[in-house]
């Protein structure tokens, strides 16, 4: 459902301007030389920019998908392109060809000659379904322009007709929808299950490596299988997790838990794969530590070095603290970072030279912004 809105979104602002652009010249507000460069600029370039970044997202999937709404808007664009006065353009039927019919194409001819007869089926009932939708598009949009109707002669010719591209119409749409239907429920299935298994699998000593999720047909139960390796989980522990299963959308789903032991043959890639993404997870989150720490540095250098240099240059300084601070405004902006350096001198009566001491704290710790304070001991 998301690929459908994607798509839907990306072709509703094109048509929107075409639609646009007709209802403007309707009304005479845009001239005939105006017109003619704004269409040769949205059916030369945008609409087949549009059509190839449609097909560019497709993925290896059942045949029958959203992706259909390819061929509806490719066929809507090359009727489009015809109704127009200018008809020697092929660019846009051309477009519609190449993204909609030529890879089913391509697939179902690769599956017959490399005897894959499920690729080369289901190849070609995506073929199919393209050129029925490439003729809906066209019939809507002739109906819409207000086409003159071919009118046949022989009635019961012009019946014959009319039930044929019915019934080719409800065999191409009714096996969809119920793959369609099918699909979505093994999307839920699917989506349901990686959610139990994050959550309800979650032991610090004991990882998921491999996990099935069976999805099937007939009225028969879902399958969970999962293969752990770790510290061995006890049998109310899995009990558990099988009562947790309704709480997931998960109520007749049958779940089978495997333990890796010596006598079990681990998938070794699965574990490799398991344990990438369980570094890569550790890595995010020590660099993540890692810029939370930097916030808090104050500066690159040790403060015990600077308090020991600070000791040899003033004889008078009991103790110092170096704190890294940000500046906001009265809206809440930050506006600049800052080194907050407090003293404490030995005796407050004796003067501290506090510009050359703020100056050379600003060079030895390369920062620019340096406010020092000079307190007494809380005592005095």
């Amino acid at each position: 459902m998301n690929v459908f809105f994607h798509h839907l979104s990306l072709c509703a602002p094109l048509f929107l301007m075409v639609f646009l652009g007709w209802a403007l010249v309707k009304i005479g507000m845009f001239s005939h030389n105006v017109t003619k460069a704004l269409s040769q600029f949205v059916f030369k370039l945008l609409m087949p920019v549009m059509l190839f970044h449609l097909m560019s997202d497709g993925s290896n999937r059942p045949p029958v998908d959203w992706k259909v709404l390819i061929a509806f808007f490719g066929g809507m664009a090359g009727i489009v392109a015809q109704s127009r006065q200018d008809r020697n353009s092929t660019v846009i039927p051309g477009v519609a060809i190449a993204t909609a019919l030529m890879p089913p194409l391509c697939t179902a001819g690769f599956g017959l000659a490399t005897g894959q007869y499920r690729f080369f089926f289901g190849a070609f009932y995506l073929f199919f379904i393209n050129t029925v939708f490439i003729a809906l598009a066209t019939y809507i949009f002739t109906r819409f322009l207000k086409y003159r109707k071919k009118t046949f002669l022989n009635k019961s010719r012009e019946r014959f007709v009319k039930r044929t591209m019915l019934a080719i119409t409800l065999v191409t749409f009714i096996p969809s929808v119920f793959i369609g239907l099918h699909m979505v429920r093994v999307s839920i299935f699917e989506v349901q299950a990686d959610k139990y298994i994050a959550q309800v699998f979650n032991f610090p000593q004991t990882r998921v490596i491999e996990s099935s999720k069976i999805y099937r047909r007939g009225g028969e139960s879902p399958r969970i299988e999962l293969l752990l390796v770790g510290e061995p989980l006890g049998e109310d522990v899995i009990e558990n997790a099988r009562g947790q299963l309704a709480s997931y959308g998960l109520p007749r789903t049958e779940l089978v838990v495997r333990q890796a032991s010596t006598s079990d043959k681990v998938d070794l890639q699965s574990l490799q794969s398991s344990y990438v993404e369980l570094l890569d997870e550790k890595n995010r989150q020590i660099a993540e530590m890692k810029q939370r720490l930097a916030r808090y540095q104050v500066t690159n250098v040790d403060i015990g070095d600077i308090s020991q240099e600070v000791g040899v240059m003033s004889d008078n300084v009991e103790s110092m603290s170096l704190t890294k601070g940000v500046m906001f405004d009265v809206a809440g902006k930050p506006l600049d970072t800052l080194l907050v350096c407090v003293i404490t001198p030995k005796d407050f009566q004796r003067q501290i030279d506090r510009e050359q001491l703020r100056k050379w704290l600003s060079v030895r710790t390369k920062v620019d912004n340096v406010k020092l304070f000079v307190e007494p001991k809380s005592n005095e």
